[in-house]
C-alpha cells in the first residue's frame, strides 16, 4: 500500500515537472525555427548601410565599423545575440551606432545562444588591443549573459546596455554604468520593476509603443506583443537613447 502511495506522489511531481520541460523544448524548437534568420541578407545589408563597413566571417560573425577610418574614435562594443537569432540580423540596430565611430562585433554563438559562452567577450577584446575602451550590449538572452559577464570582468569595461532583459543580480554590485532599453508593449521582457537589483548608475529607457523582436531584423517572436510603432521607427528611438547614453559615459 505504501508502495502505491510513494508511486502516486512521485507522479503528481513529475507530470508537471515533464509537461513543463516539453514545453520549454517546445519553445526552444519553435525559436530556432523561426526567429534564428535575419529577414535581409550581408549583401542587401551592406547596400542599405554604405557608409559603414559590414563583414561576416563563415562562423557567422558579424562586425560593423565606420568606413572612413578618420571616423573611428578607438572604442568598441561587443554585442550578445538574442536566443537563436543570426547576428547580422542586428545590423539595422546598430549601423548608426558605427556610424558615430564605435567599432562594433556581434560574435555567433554555439546553437545561438549566448549562455554556451558568456566569456566570448574576452577573447575579442585581446584580439583587438587597438580599442582603447569597451562597452558590452545584448538583446533578449543576449542582454542577461552581457551583465553576467559583466560582473566577472577584469577589463574595466565601461558599462553595459541591457535591451529588453533583466540583468544578473550579482551585476548590480559592480560599479559600473548600465542601460536598460525596451518597449513599453514586449511580451517577453515585462520591464523594470521597483524591486530589481539594479546597480546604482542605472539609465532606464522605455519605448512607447516598442515591443521585443523589433529591435532586431528577424521578424515576429513567439509570445511577443505587437508593437504600435514600425521597426524602422523603434530602432531609431532606440539608437537615440543608446547614443545618448555612450556620449555621457565615453569619457567618465
Amino acid at each position: 500500500m505504501a508502495t502505491k502511495k510513494k508511486k502516486k506522489i512521485i507522479y503528481i511531481v513529475l507530470i508537471p515537472v515533464l509537461v513543463i520541460v516539453l514545453l520549454l523544448a517546445a519553445y526552444t524548437v519553435y525559436s530556432l525555427a523561426h526567429t534564428s534568420k535575419a529577414l535581409h541578407s550581408l549583401e542587401e545589408y551592406q547596400q542599405a548601410y554604405s557608409d559603414i563597413t559590414i563583414t561576416q566571417d563563415s562562423e557567422g560573425n558579424v562586425s560593423l565599423l565606420p568606413s572612413d577610418k578618420s571616423e573611428i574614435n578607438n572604442m568598441g562594443i561587443i554585442f550578445y545575440q538574442g536566443a537563436s537569432v543570426e547576428p547580422i540580423a542586428y545590423v539595422p540596430l546598430l549601423s548608426e551606432i558605427a556610424e558615430d565611430g564605435y567599432t562594433i562585433y556581434a560574435p555567433q554563438f554555439p546553437c545561438g545562444m549566448a549562455f554556451f559562452d558568456v566569456d566570448t567577450a574576452e577573447g575579442i577584446m585581446a584580439d583587438h588591443p587597438e580599442i582603447k575602451a569597451w562597452y558590452i550590449a545584448g538583446h533578449s538572452m543576449g542582454g542577461r549573459c552581457a551583465s553576467k559577464y559583466a560582473s566577472t570582468d577584469d577589463n574595466h569595461l565601461l558599462g553595459v546596455i541591457s535591451i529588453s532583459s533583466p540583468v544578473e543580480e550579482e551585476f548590480a554590485d559592480e560599479d559600473m554604468p548600465l542601460l536598460m532599453l525596451y518597449g513599453e508593449l514586449d511580451g517577453i521582457y515585462h520591464g523594470v520593476e521597483s524591486d530589481d537589483p539594479l546597480p546604482e548608475d542605472t539609465t532606464i529607457c522605455c519605448l512607447d509603443g516598442a515591443n521585443h523582436a523589433q529591435f532586431g531584423d528577424y521578424g515576429h517572436q513567439l509570445m511577443d506583443k505587437e508593437a504600435t510603432i514600425s521597426p524602422e521607427k523603434q530602432r531609431k528611438k532606440g539608437i537615440k537613447c543608446i547614443l545618448k547614453w555612450l556620449h555621457k559615459h565615453d569619457n567618465n
